[in-house]
């Protein structure tokens, strides 16, 4: 009896250091922000928005060329177009934009909100 009470009080200490050490890891990562937040935090090292507007001179995957200005876009890059929901392919050469921006590492401009409000023509 004696064998088998000292088998149990092992297994409730192990199992009682197992929850002291698991919880808080689980508690801190249950907090974690998600990573398109983790992600824009990165991004985005001074909060204060810009605005440039002009035409689309240049765009790729990842920037747009408006009124003389590179602006980084994000896949948290929001685009409107005639008023309804749009994508960075529907915004095209030409178009005159405005181009909500906060300033990310380096200076570099980075848009939040990208709405097309003249199409070309």
């Amino acid at each position: 009896m004696k064998n088998q009470y000292h088998t149990h009080t092992q297994i409730i200490t192990l199992l009682s250091c197992l929850f002291v050490v698991v919880t808080p890891a689980l508690m801190v990562a249950a907090s974690a922000p998600p990573p398109d937040v983790l992600i824009a935090a990165a991004v985005a090292a001074d909060d204060s928005e810009t605005t440039v507007t002009g035409k689309v001179a240049a765009k790729d995957d990842g920037s747009l060329q408006v009124n003389g200005n590179a602006v980084l876009v994000t896949d948290s890059t929001v685009y409107v177009r005639n008023g309804v929901s749009a994508t960075l392919a529907d915004v095209q050469l030409g178009d005159e934009v405005r181009v909500s921006c906060v300033k990310g590492a380096g200076g570099s401009l980075v848009a939040i909100r990208v709405e097309v409000t003249t199409p070309a023509g």
